[in-house]
């Protein structure tokens, strides 16, 4: 489990030469998570962008779906978002943002500590994922892998390797069949951990996400499909 939970926090660090404007920004999101999130609420307004209007807001609730994005949701100030409890008012997670986009998924992640150690670490860690259209387009499809370990991929005939993070851009064709192997608990074999065929729709794109399995020491991985017809 920590190796799981180091390399998704691998998958969410930013690089370190990456400059953040300190100019306020107007940020659409969507959320998803692995397991349903309730209970948090964001501020709409940071606290500089409530200074500059001489507005007070309310704090907005989130709530995600198993099977679909929901929002959008808007944010109004720096590069980032602190999510609370709703009822407490602790954080429980936060993102910043790049300025390369201001079009966001944001995917909550549990974090399997949190449990045993609830004064230090927050409930969820985000990653964040680019969800302009610019990024990912029409007729496309990326591999997102949150697992936590290599998966060994065969997409159709084409072979890569899916280390943590995001795939490149695939044609999302009518029928394609995907495979993945992982290593078992000791890392001596190979184990399937997908054999699927997808049917996509060309005007639409999708973003296949693969989160740690459900039960431990299995290599069946949590696979989530989303799905959107940008305009």
């Amino acid at each position: 489990m920590r190796r799981v939970l180091l390399t998704i926090l691998y998958c969410i660090s930013l690089p370190t030469g990456w400059l953040f404007s300190q100019e306020l920004r107007q940020i659409k999101f969507s959320v998803y998570g692995q397991y349903p999130v309730k209970g948090l609420a964001y501020s709409p307004l940071s606290v500089a962008a409530q200074r500059a209007s001489a507005t007070k807001v309310h704090p907005v609730a989130i709530e995600t779906h198993f099977l679909e994005r929901v929002g959008p949701y808007e944010f109004k100030g720096g590069n980032k978002i602190l999510f609370k409890d709703t009822r407490s008012g602790r954080i429980q997670a936060e993102v910043t943002l790049p300025t390369t986009s201001d079009e966001w998924l944001l995917i909550f992640i549990k974090n399997p500590n949190y449990d045993r150690n609830r004064t230090d670490d927050f409930k969820f860690y985000i990653y964040a994922f680019d969800d302009s259209s610019r990024h990912l387009a029409g007729n496309n499809l990326t591999l997102l892998n949150l697992s936590g370990k290599r998966l060994y991929t065969l997409l159709d005939e084409q072979r890569l390797i899916l280390n943590a993070g995001e795939s490149s851009n695939h044609p999302a064709q009518k029928s394609l069949r995907i495979q993945l192997w992982t290593a078992e608990f000791e890392g001596r074999e190979l184990m399937p951990a997908l054999i699927k065929r997808y049917q996509f729709n060309q005007e639409s794109r999708y973003l296949l996400i693969f989160f740690p399995a459900v039960l431990s020491g299995s290599t069946d991985l949590d696979v989530r499909a989303l799905s959107e017809t940008k305009e």
